[in-house]
């Protein structure tokens, strides 16, 4: 609720809000319409729209795309004590939405721009929540969409459901049959192993 604080460390950090990202404990719903943004970006482009190697680069990358950050959410990052001495750099250039989604084989429309546009407001307050999401224009599609020449499900079910964007066969972390099983083996020894 309202003046009710919370644990900073919440997200994985490539879908994580500015607001979590500079130790703000007074947040809410947001957040995730943040996360929601990310996760429809990655699904049109196919890998993370900012992939940061740490909290200050993940900073950077977003206020690369969108803009400084709020006055607020600077003051939080200058009083935490987990960026003592740090700065966040400045951008030589800005790189926007569209930009990032220049040289995808589909190219970003309107409407899948407007959706992610809504999710990454900088002000947590200017956000959509997640009923007008639910509203959003990318979601008016023809009830009857052809889909490699069988109806759609939405038409085969009689209810209006937008095709989402799925993720590439490319993505590294693979990609999934429409049974849940792992459709393409990839190496993924970057990653560290949980298994004792």
């Amino acid at each position: 609720g309202p003046g009710d604080e919370y644990t900073d460390y919440v997200a994985t950090r490539w879908y994580a809000s500015p607001e979590l990202l500079v130790g703000d404990t007074q947040y809410g719903p947001p957040v995730d319409v943040w996360a929601v943004g990310c996760v429809f970006a990655e699904m049109l482009k196919g890998i993370p729209l900012w992939p940061g190697r740490s909290d200050l680069d993940q900073l950077y990358l977003i206020i690369k795309s969108l803009g400084q950050l709020l006055p607020r959410h600077r003051e939080i990052f200058q009083q935490n004590s987990f960026f003592k001495g740090l700065k966040i750099p400045e951008p030589e250039h800005q790189e926007s939405l569209e930009e990032k989604f220049a040289y995808m084989r589909h190219p970003l429309t309107p409407k899948e721009l407007q959706f992610m546009q809504s999710c990454f407001k900088m002000d947590p307050v200017q956000r959509s929540t997640c009923e007008d999401l639910k509203r959003s224009d990318y979601f008016d599609r023809p009830m009857f969409e052809e889909t490699g020449g069988r109806r759609s499900n939405a038409a085969q079910g009689g209810r209006h459901r937008a095709q989402l964007p799925q993720l590439q066969s490319n993505h590294p972390f693979g990609a999934f049959g429409s049974d849940g099983r792992q459709a393409k083996q990839v190496k993924n020894s970057h990653l560290p192993s949980i298994l004792h």
